[in-house]
């Protein structure tokens, strides 16, 4: 039986640095011996993580070698020094700690990655990119996986789990203690197998989720149309898919599976942050006063609506002349039109609407590259200088205007929650 856990030992780390072939080979060594539901779940796991878009991503992903860097590095501290060396690259290391707001998995690559990998229980959930660290004379880069709260109830209250980190072509060693983390939550149910395997994955809010299921997707549709009406009967501002929903339904033509919120925006013909943020106060009002069965959550510069099961997120974008702005990471030189003129687009079965210059919008948002899927990309904020609105973000007052003049238009009638949050 010890053979069989080396063995599988062995092809847990095969897997994780995805030589499934390898992995496999030792899986059905195991099985030809015993029946061993180890072997037989990693199976599913190296099956899973092949048809995974976040492997594909990691297969187009580039390992350059670093010649030099591992003998530079042997004069490093004794801390640096301390990781897994495996085909003659040195990897790095990873941690693990558990604070109120869920898991954060934390470390350092000393090699030449681009990305690193999580994987639980040698299920493929995650890939991030490595963050160069400037304070290292090496070719050192940071990342970070965190898992809120509420996903860990995904894990088994009263077993261990197992975490481990890769390049893609070596594993990480743990910083401290070993690869197994128990995950004692309250409301720890377990089934974090069984949910990677529909295809659960890290989201860029932190969750473990499957694609949205097709209700969702449906729900999420109907708010649109609801929020569009209103755009269009009150303020004559067409509403428009924008960001992660926009770039599913020019792209893909559906919902991206790894995107777990949908965005709409209008065109302000506003020209500063102040004055549009006042607008963006005036129709927050009309519609907390339109539906009370509505929640309205102030984020930052932009707001979050929820309709029964269902939240979407609204955006304003504007141009003073020179710029296109939108929160909370859209500055682009460009001409005042590039948002303007909107067409209908067929999404899910409904009819949308998306910017004409959608794909300009998008080369210039996202990158050349916008057109290849990826699960690993996290939108970043421009540094706070290059963001007046930074400087007068939603607060208490606002809020509290807000309420005041949706009771108005309301005639004391019932009016929707409106909530303050930071994001």
């Amino acid at each position: 039986m010890s053979a069989g856990k080396d063995l599988l030992a062995e092809a847990a780390v095969r897997a994780s640095t995805f030589d499934f072939s390898g992995a496999e080979e030792l899986c059905r060594r195991v099985l030809a011996q015993d029946d061993d539901p180890r072997a037989q779940a990693l199976l599913r796991a190296i099956e899973h993580n092949r048809s995974s878009c976040l492997y594909s991503l990691a297969a187009t992903g580039s390992h350059p070698e670093a010649p030099g860097l591992r003998q530079f590095c042997r004069r490093l501290s004794a801390r640096a020094r301390n990781i897994l060396w495996r085909s003659g690259k040195m990897a790095g290391s990873f941690g693990v700690r558990f604070e109120k707001t869920g898991m954060v998995v934390t470390g350092s690559v000393y090699d030449a990655s681009k990305r690193v990998h999580l994987f639980i229980n040698e299920l493929l959930v995650a890939s991030a990119p490595i963050e160069p660290d400037t304070r290292s004379l090496t070719r050192a880069g940071t990342f970070v996986f965190r898992i809120d709260r509420p996903s860990l109830s995904l894990f088994p209250r009263h077993e261990k789990v197992r975490l481990a980190v890769s390049t893609g072509e070596a594993m990480l060693r743990p910083a401290v203690g070993g690869t197994f983390h128990r995950c004692d939550w309250p409301d720890g149910k377990g089934g974090i197998e069984d949910a990677i395997l529909k295809g659960a994955m890290l989201t860029g809010h932190h969750r473990i989720r499957p694609p949205a299921a097709p209700e969702k997707i449906d729900r999420w549709l109907d708010a649109y149309e609801k929020l569009a009406a209103f755009m269009n009967e009150t303020r004559g501002k067409p509403l428009f898919l924008y960001y992660g929903s926009l770039l599913g339904a020019v792209r893909d033509n559906r919902i991206i599976p790894y995107d777990d919120d949908f965005d709409v925006a209008y065109f302000s013909d506003k020209a500063s942050p102040h004055e549009v943020k006042q607008e963006m106060i005036s129709i927050i009002a009309g519609l907390a006063a339109s539906d009370p069965r509505m929640v309205i959550r102030l984020v930052n510069f932009f707001f979050k609506v929820r309709v029964g099961k269902c939240a979407i997120d609204v955006f304003p974008a504007w141009h003073d002349g020179e710029v296109l702005w939108s929160p909370w990471s859209t500055r682009i030189e460009c001409d005042g039109d590039l948002l303007k003129a909107l067409v209908e687009h067929e999404f899910h079965g409904r009819r949308v609407l998306v910017p004409a210059r959608a794909e300009e919008f998008l080369q210039q948002k996202y990158g050349a590259g916008w057109r290849t899927p990826d699960p690993a990309y996290r939108m970043q904020s421009l540094p706070s200088l290059s963001y007046p609105f930074r400087r007068i973000p939603f607060n208490e007052d606002d809020r509290t205007r807000i309420v005041e003049a949706a009771r108005g238009i309301a005639g004391g009638g019932a009016i929707a929650r409106v909530r303050l949050m930071k994001e």
